[in-house]
């Protein structure tokens, strides 16, 4: 069975296929109320290392048996100011994966609630999810949807991603006595 991991700032708990992070970024000290939540900077990678650190595979194009990130941030958070701290909260409520034939293959729900205060206002909330493309997969254009809920407003921001998988790249073995090194093409073989 596939395992999912649900990582929030270095908590681990093993759940289902997927993995996701949040982070938080801090900036200013003016309050902004919104009342939506807007789903920016959705990439497709093939690795995060955290807040706007990443690797965008512009193909989108992976192969079974790697693994896929998408990394995206929620903006427009409601911040509540309560003495000298801003408070916010995001619950990352929903994540679906469907596979090229538009089946459900992952719904994930109720998955990470962060609520938090700071000195600093937070601007955005960033979160990554990831899938273990299995060898068995099929080939095609698979398709991420999220949703992110703005805990003190309600407001609710949703997102997508889309991604190809194709089938593991070939390594052909090319004996050895029969490889002409680049440095010395008049190699004959024994």
């Amino acid at each position: 069975m596939k395992s999912l991991v649900i990582l929030y700032l270095a908590i681990l708990i093993v759940l289902l296929p997927i993995s996701l992070m949040v982070g938080c970024k801090q900036t200013g000290t003016e309050v902004s109320l919104k009342d939506t939540l807007l789903i920016q900077n959705v990439e497709v990678c093939s690795d995060v290392r955290g807040d706007r650190d990443y690797t965008v595979r512009t193909s989108a194009i992976f192969y079974r048996g790697e693994g896929i990130w998408i990394y995206f941030e929620a903006r427009d958070l409601t911040v509540k100011k309560d003495d000298d701290k801003f408070e916010i909260w995001m619950k990352f409520g929903d994540l679906k994966l469907y596979n090229p034939d538009n089946q459900l293959i992952e719904h994930v729900v109720d998955m990470v609630d962060v609520h938090e205060a700071s000195l600093e206002k937070m601007s955005y909330g960033w979160w990554y999810a990831y899938y273990n493309i299995e060898h068995t997969d099929a080939v095609g254009k698979y398709r991420f949807e999220f949703t992110i809920t703005d805990g003190l407003s309600g407001a609710i921001g949703t997102g997508s991603a889309t991604f190809w998988v194709k089938k593991a790249m070939q390594v052909h073995h090319v004996p050895s006595s029969y490889y002409v090194p680049p440095q010395s093409r008049n190699y004959i073989p024994h």
